[in-house]
């Protein structure tokens, strides 16, 4: 196995296993969505059809541009970005560079499947940004918490649902792990992505 995939592997086990001393997470949705860190670096993978690509990636988010931004660095492929930006009437864009690769690598992927997960992901982490930022703002995903987790859900189609959990809420406040999937109601996870937060930076506008 390559050795900085091994190695971003045991950051990863070792990130959720043991370094979080996590806390209790409270009933207030409000209060919580603070929590999700939108600038920050960290390790994690993405899971296509049980394969799984490692990275390190930091993250940027830009109020002034209506502009969130992810830099995915793999061992093997090098730097890759997942982006989106969104209009004022919530039209959101996103642009995977990542998206042809993983498309060529893996025969058997569904390339319907995969644009809704990219599509799905930009959607959530936009939801969450407007919560954070927008008074008022009406949840568009079902929103549940429990001591443990945050998540949010919604029925993509008659076969498919995408949840997104934040969990390992850190001693320092913010949540230290998060994972966006898209699940067939036989609940198999062909699509995930898997994030360990490992510095919560602070915001940049």
């Amino acid at each position: 196995m390559n050795f900085l995939i091994l190695n971003s592997l045991i950051i990863l086990v070792t990130a959720s296993c043991s370094i979080f001393q996590t806390k209790r997470i409270s009933s207030d949705l409000n209060k919580e969505i603070q929590n999700v860190c939108l600038d920050s670096y960290g390790a994690g993978r993405i899971i296509i059809n049980k394969h799984k690509y490692v990275f390190r990636f930091d993250t940027a988010l830009s109020m002034k541009d209506h502009k969130w931004i992810m830099g995915l660095n793999f061992p093997i492929y090098g730097e890759e970005v997942f982006e989106f930006d969104w209009d004022n009437d919530g039209t959101l864009k996103y642009t995977a560079s990542f998206e042809k690769r993983i498309l060529q690598d893996k025969s058997g992927v569904d390339p319907e499947k995969l644009e809704t997960f990219l599509k799905k992901w930009s959607e959530l982490i936009n939801e969450v940004i407007q919560l954070q930022y927008t008074k008022n703002y009406k949840a568009k995903y079902d929103w549940k918490l429990t001591s443990k987790h945050l998540e949010a859900t919604s029925k993509v189609d008659a076969s498919n649902t995408v949840k997104i959990v934040f969990q390992n809420k850190t001693s320092k406040g913010h949540f230290g792990r998060f994972d966006i999937v898209l699940q067939s109601n036989k609940h198999e996870d062909n699509f995930k992505l898997e994030m360990i937060v490992r510095e919560c930076l602070e915001k940049t506008d």
